[in-house]
């Protein structure tokens, strides 16, 4: 058996000492400095063939899991997720005595493949309409926001949430909320007692996705449980009443 292997090797060091840049490592009259070169090659391509199925792995996994939100039904349930609740999906610290430090105990890949991503940024497109629902803008206005931790970790604590999934419908609601107000539209348009029409929890219809409105009652929910992907372009409507 060591001799079959010790042919095998040969020839495969022969064959890399007449390989293109791969030659400059192998000299003939070390066969030592061949043996460490397929060694390396092996490794790497066994960690290449590792990390490719990895890879792939993930993209099914993940894929599955945006497949299940995209075609689930968005009520308050949205906050009781497995993925939200089940601890076997999220890591876990504890304290370890004999040692004296603290432990962190991660979560199976599968179950880390499985986590929607928390949304860090999105494009949304804006149009204010009259309660007919006409629209009064020529073109809509389009906010890029990017979400940083910073500004909502603080409210996802208070409301035990976790950080991994990002902001929530009432972050992004209070975002696009006060760029609007800050707009010469709304000058425009509500100046004057107009502004006394114009509410956070009234005047403001946002959309996602798959175009669902998303009511007040969703606005602990965070994004990537409403059928919203990092990245989109989703739509909402200003609402503007007459005085």
């Amino acid at each position: 058996m060591m001799e079959k292997y010790l042919e095998l090797e040969e020839k495969l060091i022969l064959k890399l000492s007449d390989t293109w840049y791969i030659r400059n490592f192998i000299y003939s009259e070390n066969k030592l400095s061949g043996r460490i070169t397929l060694y390396l090659l092996i490794l790497g391509i066994i960690a290449f063939i590792n990390e490719l199925y990895i890879n792939i792995e993930m993209i099914f996994i993940s894929k599955s899991t945006y497949e299940e939100l995209d075609k689930g039904f968005i009520d308050h349930s949205s906050k009781l997720h497995k993925l939200l609740n089940s601890e076997e999906y999220h890591s876990r610290e504890y304290y370890d005595d004999k040692q004296g430090i603290i432990i962190e105990e991660f979560e199976e890949r599968s179950k880390f493949f499985a986590k929607p991503i928390g949304i860090s940024h999105l494009s949304v497109e804006c149009q204010l309409k009259d309660k007919n629902g006409v629209e009064l803008l020529n073109k809509p206005i389009k906010y890029y926001i990017e979400f940083l931790q910073q500004e909502y970790e603080e409210d996802l604590e208070k409301m035990g949430l976790k950080l991994e999934f990002g902001c929530t419908l009432n972050f992004l609601r209070q975002q696009l909320y006060h760029l609007f107000k800050d707009s010469d539209i709304y000058e425009e348009f509500f100046s004057g007692d107009g502004a006394k029409n114009f509410s956070i929890s009234k005047s403001l219809e946002i959309r996602n996705r798959g175009d669902e409105v998303l009511d007040n009652h969703l606005d602990g929910v965070q994004l990537c449980f409403l059928k919203i992907h990092d990245g989109d372009t989703i739509k909402c409507d200003f609402l503007y009443t007459k005085t």
